[in-house]
């Protein structure tokens, strides 16, 4: 799950240094949920990327109303 840090975490994780607050970390997901559950990190909600919407159909030259004279 990734994780951004709401901390800095002291010491190392898996013998490298946590990351600073703010950035971002992949870890597993029981390690992310203690993490969040104690107020050290939150959820990184990934973008889901949209299907491009399609182009909109031309529509059609309005008419005028007016009576040209």
């Amino acid at each position: 799950m990734q994780i951004r840090m709401r901390t800095t975490m002291p010491g190392t994780r898996h013998g490298a240094p946590w990351p600073d607050r703010g950035e971002t970390c992949d870890v597993p997901d029981d390690e992310a949920e203690q993490l969040i559950r104690y107020g050290a990190a939150e959820p990184v909600e990934l973008a889901v990327e949209a299907e491009p919407s399609p182009p909109e159909a031309a529509k059609p030259a309005r008419k005028s109303t007016r009576s040209q004279t």
